[in-house]
């Protein structure tokens, strides 16, 4: 743990010496955002770089889980802690927006916010840490 950690402080340090442009001076202004494991776990995985925005219908709604039918067929979502208690319909048309994690070789679709007839159900903050409830809107 502690030798990845070396090798990614070095590579954030090489990053403005890759980062030059042509001209002589430029850099590049670079971005990082560094968890702790702890903090990583927090998140349950959630990744804000690959969130996507799915429509569609709801095919079932159960402990946590949602299948939802889409033209190209039906996807599974993890609502996680926060969206066991919500009360979804079949047939009832949704917005979610989720990302797309691998987790032990398999991909998850991870909700961080439901929309439903304008109602905005948030599972998770800005910055896809879970919440303990769903908080309605």
């Amino acid at each position: 743990m502690a030798t990845t950690a070396r090798i990614i402080a070095s590579l954030l340090l090489a990053a403005p010496l890759f980062a030059q442009g042509t001209r002589a001076g430029s850099l590049a202004q670079v971005t990082v955002r560094i968890l702790k494991a702890d903090q990583w776990a927090k998140l349950g995985g959630y990744d804000l770089a690959t969130e996507v925005r799915l429509k569609g219908v709801v095919e079932l709604a159960t402990g946590g889980v949602l299948h939802l039918r889409m033209p190209f067929g039906s996807v599974r979502v993890e609502l996680g802690q926060a969206g066991r208690n919500l009360v979804l319909r079949i047939g009832q048309s949704l917005e979610v927006v989720a990302s797309k994690v691998m987790q032990n070789g398999n991909q998850h679709l991870l909700a961080r916010v439901v929309v439903s007839d304008s109602k905005e159900i948030r599972l998770r903050d800005a910055q896809g840490v879970p919440m303990q409830e769903a908080a309605q809107g």
